[in-house]
């Protein structure tokens, strides 16, 4: 993963360039870059509430969507991104709870929880949602 800062208006955003090793919608190459609000610009720093944090080396699964610029960006926030843990038996894809107040689709205040699940019954969720979306 190779992410730098950049300033559109009065907004830093961070670029990131990584390796795509596979993709369960869409058509994604060898490698996709996505932005996501927030980051370091030459001397200055902006934080944006509920903004992921990720780590150059870490293995994530992302839920990216193209705005209507075409540039893709992370669904959710910090929502739409798991890291990838190898424990004894599995690959686990993780996401911890947003300690941030999230609405439902009703627009009331919904409690985060975190989530943990085998990488194989994530990829057979996605694939069923989407098969349900066509």
């Amino acid at each position: 993963m190779n992410c730098a800062g950049e300033m559109r208006g009065s907004v830093i955003y961070t670029r990131c360039r990584v390796s795509v090793t596979e993709t369960w919608k869409g058509n994604a190459g060898a490698l996709t870059e996505f932005i996501m609000p927030g980051g370091t610009y030459r001397d200055l720093s902006q934080t944006f509430t509920g903004g992921p944090k990720l780590t150059s080396g870490q293995e994530y699964i992302l839920f990216l969507w193209a705005g209507r610029s075409g540039t893709n960006q992370i669904i959710g926030l910090s929502q739409g991104v798991f890291n990838l843990e190898n424990d004894s038996k599995s690959i686990q894809a993780k996401r911890e709870a947003s300690s941030e107040v999230m609405l439902g689709s009703d627009g009331t205040p919904v409690n985060d929880a975190p989530v943990r699940m085998n990488v194989s019954e994530l990829r057979s969720r996605v694939a069923t949602a989407v098969g349900e979306a066509k």
